[in-house]
C-alpha cells in the first residue's frame, strides 16, 4: 500500500497553483465570519492581530477572486520534482470560471510538468515512469467521481490542487481567522503591506460546500487528514499564511506550505491582473481518464501500481 501511495504521489503530481471554484464576494461574506465585507475598524499598531488587518486580508481576497491574473511560484524542497532545492512554476488562472493553466519546470533535465484545470476536472501530464497507451500523453481526472476512484485519489488531488492559485486565495476567503499588519514594503514596484495570516482549514471547508468547489473540498480534505497524521498527539488543522497586498487591491504575494507531502514552501507571486489566456483542453485523442489508468497499474501488481503512480 506504501508503494501504491507513493507511485501515485510519483505519477499524476502535476503543477501549475486553488483549487476550482468561484468564490464570490457574497460567499466570502456568508462564510468568512463577521466583519469580512463590513465597513473597516479603525487601525492597530503594527504587527498586533487586528480586526483590521483580518478585513484588510479577507477583502483583498475578495478583490482577487472576482479576477484572473499571472501567476509565478517558487517552491522550496519539493521533493515531488526532484532534489534540487528550488523548483520554479508559472500559469494563469481565471479566479470567476475556475480554468486556468500552469507548468513546473523541474530541475536536472526532467519533463516540464503541465496541469489544466477546470471546474469539474483537472488535466495533467504524467510522471516519467507512467506507461500510457499509444498516443495518449494526458490523464483526465473526474473530481465527482472520487467516491470510485479509490482512498488515494483525495491525496492525488490535494497534491494536484495545492499549486493551484484557487485554492490558496479560497483558503485565506474563507478560512482566514486572524491577521497581522507587519509593516509596507515594495512588490513588483508597488507599495505593498505585509500580513501575517492564521487560517483554519476546517472552516475553509465549511464554506466550500458549492458544486464547483469539490476539488478544494477534496483538497481540504486530505490536507487535513496528512496535518492530523503528521504527528503525535494531531496536528491543529490551522496553517500560517504571509500575504502583501496593496490598499484597496487584490493580493500581489502569497507564501505558505501545502500540507500535501513533497510540495514544499511555496513563494507565489500574482500580476498581470485583467490578463487571459487561452485553456483550452488537450485534444480527445490524447487524453486517458484516471480510472483506467489506475485500474491498469493495479492489476500489474494486484496491489495498485506504476500506472497511476511514479
Amino acid at each position: 500500500m506504501t508503494s501504491m501511495a507513493t507511485s501515485r504521489r510519483r505519477v499524476l503530481l502535476v503543477a501549475l497553483p486553488a483549487v476550482p471554484v468561484v468564490v464570490a464576494a457574497a460567499v466570502i461574506a456568508a462564510h468568512a465570519g463577521p466583519g469580512a465585507l463590513a465597513p473597516a475598524p479603525a487601525a492597530p499598531p503594527s504587527g498586533m492581530a487586528s480586526a483590521q488587518a483580518l478585513w484588510d486580508v479577507r477583502r483583498a481576497a475578495s478583490l482577487t477572486v472576482g479576477q484572473c491574473a499571472a501567476f509565478s511560484m517558487t517552491l522550496v524542497g519539493a521533493t515531488s520534482f526532484g532534489d534540487a532545492s528550488s523548483t520554479q512554476a508559472t500559469g494563469w488562472f481565471d479566479f470567476r470560471d475556475l480554468r486556468g493553466t500552469t507548468s513546473v519546470a523541474p530541475p536536472n533535465g526532467v519533463p516540464e510538468k503541465r496541469a489544466i484545470y477546470e471546474p469539474a476536472v483537472v488535466y495533467t501530464t504524467p510522471g516519467a515512469v507512467t506507461s500510457l497507451p499509444a498516443g495518449k500523453s494526458w490523464i483526465v481526472s473526474h473530481f465527482a467521481e472520487a467516491a470510485e476512484l479509490g482512498v488515494h485519489f483525495p491525496q492525488f488531488v490535494g497534491q494536484v490542487e495545492s499549486l493551484n492559485p484557487g485554492l490558496t486565495v479560497t483558503e485565506l476567503a474563507l478560512g482566514s481567522t486572524s491577521a497581522a499588519a507587519m509593516g509596507n514594503e515594495t512588490v513588483d514596484g508597488l507599495s505593498a503591506t505585509r500580513y501575517d495570516v492564521t487560517v483554519d482549514l476546517r472552516r475553509a471547508l465549511a464554506g466550500a460546500t458549492a458544486p464547483a468547489q469539490v476539488a478544494y473540498s477534496l483538497a481540504l480534505v486530505s490536507g487535513i487528514a496528512q496535518l492530523a497524521g503528521a504527528s503525535s498527539p494531531p496536528a491543529s488543522p490551522v496553517v500560517a499564511m504571509r500575504v502583501w497586498a496593496t490598499r484597496d487591491g487584490p493580493l500581489l504575494r502569497v507564501d505558505f506550505s501545502p500540507p500535501t507531502t513533497g510540495i514544499g514552501a511555496v513563494a507565489m507571486a500574482l500580476g498581470g491582473y485583467g490578463t487571459t489566456m487561452p485553456s483550452d483542453p488537450p485534444p480527445a485523442g490524447q487524453v486517458v481518464d484516471f480510472a483506467l489508468v489506475s485500474a491498469s497499474g493495479e492489476r500489474e501488481d494486484g496491489n495498485g501500481g506504476d500506472a497511476d503512480g511514479g
